[in-house]
Parts: structure tokens; C-alpha cells; sequence
């Protein structure tokens, strides 16, 4: 502050109030001018600072109290972000219908801000990747843009951050089940297969090979397992449960072994009789 008469004082307030002398001394908050006066902001704020100031010398009159405002508008500086913790989700569910967070938390050095958009690369992982096909569990991490709020500067941070996402895997299908259960019998068989998740599919193969979708028999009436009589015929029934969206079941693997007893002569004419009545199972 200064004034254009030679040898006045000045004396000034800051707090809105006007400069007030009391036998030529300051009084109140009154205070001389004898160094410049430091006008300050604060992080992320706008701060007014009103300076009320007069001049005054011994035998002349004062002059008029002057009123001069400062606006100090000072951008937060950014100190970090805080990486989004890790989630899970179902298995086949798309990056749209993650629920992706789009806000991050972030510290500032005034505390104006705590949080700040983001938005997520999901074109280009930092880490791993995501196919909605497959259907075991999968792991991947995305990165994410930061944008900074209108009153915060970076401060040289990286405007970065990522987030890691476990999709899990899908169920896996019941196996196939065989009633009656494998094992020997005197007498031909119908064997039925089920598989206690509603909606599988069973394939089947009775040739060795292990059935798939595009191998085998789909399942779709009771399985003939027949044998020839005085002969041991064995016959394996390979199975596997399937259902869209969901791990397919383990191959399981069915053996029956069909003895019918053969039939002899009773040496009277009278034709022939079995050597056996009833059936015998041996798991």
C-alpha cells in the first residue's frame, strides 16, 4: 500500500471492518502498514480477502477510508487414487452388466474432493481376458481412465487406475446315472439314464469311445443291453451329461456283463429246462 503524500502512514484492516485510531494508535484489529500484506488461498477453494485501509499525517486531515478485494481461486492438488476393490461375477456375464464402478476414491491435499469419474478399457485389458463363452472360471484386469475434477490439478499423478474382475466358473451338470446298476445279470436288461440336473442331455457311446455332443447317441429311450444264452456277452455304456451354460459332466462309464444260462435236456423228452431260475448281479 502506498499513498502519494510523503511521510503518511497507513493503516489498514482485513476483516471487513474499517481502520480505527485512537490518539494517533491503531485501534481494534486496526493494524499499520509497515510490509506487504499476504492475500492467500486455500486447495480447491476461492478465498476473499477485504482490504480496508487509510493514510494519515500529523497536521492534515485523513483520508478517506479506500476498501480494495482480492479473490484467490487456488486449484486442490491431487495426492492419489484409490484402486476400486476386486469383484466377482457370474459366469457369461457381459462387461455392460458387471456394474463396473464409475467413480474412484481419491485423496486430495484440501480435502475438496473425494472421488473422481472413471471409465474402463474393456477393448484391451491390463491383465488377462474375458471370453462370456467359457465356462470355467476366468480372471481379468481392466484399466480405467481417471478424469480429474474441475478444481483439482494432477500434480504429476497418473491418472490411472485398474480393477481386477474373477468371473466364475459355470456348474457342472450332474452325471449320468444307470438304473439298473452296472454289474452281471442272467437276463437281458433295459438300462435308463438320468442326470439330476433338470434339463441336461445325455450322449451315450456302447463302442468304446468317450461321447460328446458330436459323438454318440443322444439319450433318448432305455438302452437294450441284451446277451446270448450259454454265452458271457459285456457290453459298456460311456455317458456324459451336458446343458447350455453350464460344465459339461465327467464321462461315466457303465459295464454289464449278460450271462444267460444255456438251456439242457432233461434226457425224458421233454424238452429242456434252465440251469438257472433267477438272476445273479455282481457289482
Amino acid at each position: 500500500l502506498t499513498s502519494s503524500t510523503e511521510g503518511a502512514e497507513i493503516y489498514y484492516t482485513t476483516d471487513g471492518s474499517e481502520p480505527t485510531l485512537a490518539n494517533g494508535a491503531p485501534s481494534g484489529t486496526t493494524v499499520e502498514y509497515t510490509a506487504p500484506i499476504a492475500v492467500t488461498g486455500a486447495p480447491g477453494q476461492s478465498i476473499t480477502t477485504t482490504i480496508q485501509a487509510i493514510a494519515v499525517k500529523e497536521g492534515m486531515n485523513n483520508s478517506n477510508v479506500v476498501t480494495f478485494i482480492y479473490t484467490i481461486t487456488t486449484k486442490d492438488k491431487l495426492i492419489s487414487i484409490t484402486a476400486p476393490e476386486a469383484i466377482t461375477v457370474a459366469n457369461g456375464t457381459t462387461y455392460k452388466n458387471m456394474n463396473l464402478p464409475t467413480q474412484v476414491n481419491i485423496t486430495t491435499e484440501g480435502n475438496t474432493e473425494t472421488s473422481s469419474p472413471v471409465t474402463w478399457n474393456t477393448e484391451t485389458p491390463a491383465n488377462g481376458s474375458y471370453n462370456p463363452n467359457v465356462l470355467t472360471e476366468q480372471k481379468v484386469t481392466l484399466r480405467g481412465n481417471v478424469t480429474c475434477p474441475a478444481n483439482v490439478y494432477a500434480n504429476e499423478v497418473s491418472l490411472t487406475t485398474t480393477i481386477t474382475i474373477t468371473i466364475s466358473a459355470a456348474g457342472i451338470v450332474g452325471a449320468p446315472t444307470a438304473t439298473p446298476a452296472a454289474g452281471t445279470y442272467t437276463e437281458n436288461q433295459s438300462v435308463t439314464l438320468t442326470s439330476s440336473t433338470e434339463g441336461a442331455e445325455i450322449y451315450y457311446t456302447i463302442d468304446g469311445t468317450s461321447p460328446s455332443q458330436s459323438n454318440g447317441t443322444k439319450y433318448t429311450e432305455a438302452i437294450s443291453v441284451t446277451g446270448t444264452e450259454g454265452k458271457s456277452i459285456q457290453t459298456i455304456i460311456k455317458a456324459i451329461a451336458v446343458k447350455d451354460k453350464m460344465q459339461s459332466s465327467d464321462v461315466v462309464t457303465f459295464t454289464y456283463t449278460i450271462k444267460i444260462p444255456a438251456q439242457q435236456n432233461n434226457g425224458g423228452g421233454g424238452g429242456y429246462i434252465p440251469l438257472a431260475q433267477k438272476p445273479i448281479v455282481e457289482n
